[in-house]
C-alpha cells in the first residue's frame, strides 16, 4: 500500500513525545513484524486513520513511500459511531 493514500485523522486525541516517537520509529525498523500483529486500521471510504496515528507518522519520518499490505487493515464492517468509538477506544491507553 502506498503511505500516501493514508489520511491521518486530524481529530486524533493521542499526542505523543519526541523521544516516544524516536522510540516508535526504532520499533518498526528493528521489529517490522509488530506492523502486521497491530496494523493500521483506516476507514476505507475516506483513507482516513482510525487507529495508528503516530505509527504512519513514525513511517512517513521513516521516508517509507510504501508498506505491506499487512500494515494497514480496512475497518470495513464498522458504523459511523463505531469508527468514533474504535478512535477513543483505540487511543485510551497511551499517549496524551
Amino acid at each position: 500500500m502506498k503511505v500516501s493514500q493514508l489520511k491521518l485523522n486530524k481529530k486524533n486525541p493521542r499526542k505523543i513525545s519526541p523521544e516516544q516517537m524516536e522510540k516508535l520509529k526504532s520499533s518498526i525498523q528493528n521489529f517490522p513484524k509488530m506492523m502486521s500483529l497491530r496494523p493500521i486500521v483506516y476507514d476505507p471510504d475516506t483513507m482516513e486513520v482510525l487507529g495508528g496515528n503516530q505509527r504512519l507518522l513514525a513511517i512517513r519520518d521513516l521516508g517509507m513511500k510504501e508498506i505491506p499490505n499487512e500494515w494497514a487493515v480496512a475497518a470495513t464492517d464498522l458504523t459511523p459511531e463505531q469508527k468514533k468509538e474504535f478512535v477513543l477506544r483505540d487511543n485510551v491507553q497511551l499517549g496524551e
